[in-house]
């Protein structure tokens, strides 16, 4: 058992929404993500001005990756910098399958915990064995994280901060809401980086012999904790109306789960798309629905994997969590 206030819901740089404030989200922590130039590390940032600025600027995504052999932030210090002032930690991860080296980190985290951390506690006059946190599998990236973290911050905000609760049930519930949310992308596939193309775009055997067919398409793709596919590929006006209708057949069913939708793109993508009829529909939508959609720009190594032209739609879906 644990009480409410003194659990963290741990995420990186690369799921923070800027709209996340400490006075309405008090369980929430970001470590820095980090990433890889040409050999040299460098962090995510959590400003949207950086973000905005990098997807402005002419870097090509080529000279970065997301793969970081040896972070400067390491989880095992950050967990520890938490587990000092708060009983129990949950860590929200992207999907394991796509993304093994952060799963590796965090594994790497637990027995640094156990081991080089001792003293460390002992100064602090907690005991290794005493840490408790839990890795909570999203199955989803980016902004699904950002949402998934939203839904169980509000979760423990049912709570009194004083109550105690059972941290293996909460573990349970975050699953529920990790099964729940799925991201719709709509990504360039002249901007995929090689690693992205290679994980989520299967061509065609007439796309892989043609060689320039698919250089002018973009790709739809969905991804969801027990799911990820590829759901069409066409013009971008298409299969942005197709996302925004799935959408709105899933507000008219009263399938959407909570309250928030998460728009992820840049500013001059969410421009464009304040110009379609798919999108004011949803925008005009919201008051009668109870809901609201928010902007956040994608970070640094979203936009480094999936393009700076990406746009990815995250919402919570109760249609998605299995009848018990």
């Amino acid at each position: 058992m644990s009480k409410v206030n003194s659990i963290k819901l741990v995420g990186d740089s690369t799921s923070y929404l800027s709209c996340f404030g400490n006075a309405d989200m008090p369980n929430l922590a970001f470590k820095l993500a980090d990433i890889s130039s040409e050999g040299a590390l460098l962090t995510d940032p959590f400003e949207y001005e950086a973000r905005e600025s990098f997807a402005l600027s002419s870097s090509s995504s080529d000279q970065y990756s997301h793969i970081v052999a040896e972070p400067e932030h390491k989880w095992a210090d950050f967990i520890a910098e938490q587990s000092i002032e708060n009983d129990a930690t949950y860590i929200f991860a992207p999907r394991e399958d796509m993304f093994p080296e952060m799963h590796r980190e965090i594994l790497k985290a637990q027995v640094v915990q156990k081991t080089q951390y001792v003293n460390f506690y002992e100064q602090h006059n907690r005991k290794t064995g005493m840490i408790r946190y839990f890795e909570v599998q999203t199955g989803n990236w980016f902004g699904g994280i950002s949402l998934i973290m939203w839904q169980a911050q509000k979760l423990l905000q049912t709570k009194d901060p004083e109550d105690l609760v059972s941290l293996t049930q909460l573990k349970g519930l975050f699953d529920k809401l990790s099964q729940r949310t799925v991201t719709y992308s709509i990504m360039s596939m002249t901007e995929l980086n090689s690693w992205s193309h290679q994980q989520i775009v299967h061509d065609s055997l007439i796309d892989r012999i043609g060689g320039t067919l698919a250089k002018d398409k973009w790709v739809t793709h969905q991804m969801s904790k027990d799911d990820i596919q590829i759901i069409e590929k066409g013009d971008l006006t298409h299969l942005i109306d197709q996302i925004f209708i799935t959408l709105m057949m899933l507000i008219e069913r009263k399938a959407l789960a909570f309250n928030r939708i998460i728009i992820s793109c840049t500013h001059a993508q969410l421009d464009m798309l304040k110009e379609t009829l798919a999108f004011q529909q949803i925008d005009q939508m919201q008051e009668y629905w109870k809901y609201r959609w928010v902007h956040q720009v994608p970070s640094i190594t979203s936009q480094i994997l999936t393009g700076k032209s990406a746009i990815h739609i995250s919402c919570a879906n109760s249609e998605l969590v299995a009848a018990e």
